[in-house]
C-alpha cells in the first residue's frame, strides 16, 4: 500500500516539475536545477540577464535616480497638499480611487518621509514635508 502511495506522488510530482519546466521555458528563462542535498531537494532558479550588470548600478533601487511616485500618488499627494483635513471617503470622491489604493499610497508617503500626520485620526491633519512639496513641483521625481 505505501509502495502505491509513494509511486502516485512521484506521478503527481513529475506532472508538477513539467509544468516548471515549460513554464520557465515559455518565458524564455533558464531550467531550473533541482539537486538532492542534505536530504532533501534543493531548487535552483537562476535569474534572467547578467547578474554582475544588475550588481553595476543597472538596477533601479531608487538610491542614485532619486525617489519616485506614480501619477496615482502624486495625485493623491496632491490633495493632502490642498487640503491637509480631507479624509480617506472624500479622497476616494475627488479622486475615484479605491480606499485600499489611497491607504496604499499614505503608507507609502509615511515611509518615505513626505507626509506626516498631526492630531489623532478623527481631528488631526495631514502635513506634505518639503520633500513632499519638492516631489509636487517636480512631477512625482525627487
Amino acid at each position: 500500500m505505501e509502495e502505491c502511495q509513494n509511486i502516485d506522488y512521484k506521478r503527481c510530482w513529475n506532472d508538477e516539475y513539467l509544468k516548471w519546466i515549460c513554464g520557465f521555458s515559455n518565458a524564455q528563462l533558464k531550467e531550473p536545477e533541482f539537486k538532492e542535498e542534505m536530504g532533501g531537494l534543493s531548487i535552483y532558479v537562476f535569474r534572467k540577464g547578467n547578474i554582475v550588470q544588475s550588481l553595476n548600478g543597472t538596477v533601479n533601487d531608487g538610491v542614485n535616480d532619486g525617489v519616485k511616485i506614480s501619477k496615482t500618488e502624486r495625485r493623491i499627494l496632491q490633495e493632502i497638499f490642498t487640503d491637509g483635513n480631507i479624509t480617506y471617503t472624500q479622497m476616494q470622491i475627488v479622486l475615484n480611487l479605491s480606499e485600499p489604493t489611497i491607504r496604499r499610497a499614505i503608507k507609502h508617503f509615511k515611509q518615505l518621509d513626505i507626509i506626516s500626520r498631526y492630531g489623532s485620526d478623527k481631528d488631526g491633519r495631514w502635513i506634505v514635508t518639503d520633500k513632499g512639496k519638492e516631489m509636487i513641483n517636480n512631477g512625482g521625481k525627487r
